[in-house]
């Protein structure tokens, strides 16, 4: 891969991550909203009682939230792979008709 590909494939990759080119899956990933952890101090046992399943269900979300970056993360990264092979062949093609006129 040349330097130039490999700044082509940066810059590609940046901009996904920018949300210039976010996929649709990345579109549809929901960060779960954080339980309220009541103050210490002023809760009473019923309050306090509650919250460690709401933490489990608030982990269970942020993992699938995650698991759901993750793979647009991958699928961004494909993408931009994709593109930039497409980029490659174009540039090898192109050296490959004008050599045949240069002949």
């Amino acid at each position: 891969m040349t330097a130039l590909n490999k700044t082509i494939l940066s810059g590609l990759i940046a901009a996904a991550f920018a949300g210039s080119t976010l996929t649709a899956h990345a579109a549809s990933c929901v960060k779960p909203a954080q339980p309220v952890i009541p103050e210490g101090a002023t809760a009473n046992g019923a309050q306090l009682s509650k919250v460690p399943d709401k933490l489990d269900a608030y982990i269970a979300a942020m993992n699938v939230y995650l698991a759901c970056l993750e793979q647009s993360d991958s699928q961004a990264r494909a993408e931009a792979e994709a593109l930039l092979q497409k980029w490659q062949q174009t540039e090898q093609d192109h050296a490959a008709q004008i050599e045949v006129v240069v002949e």
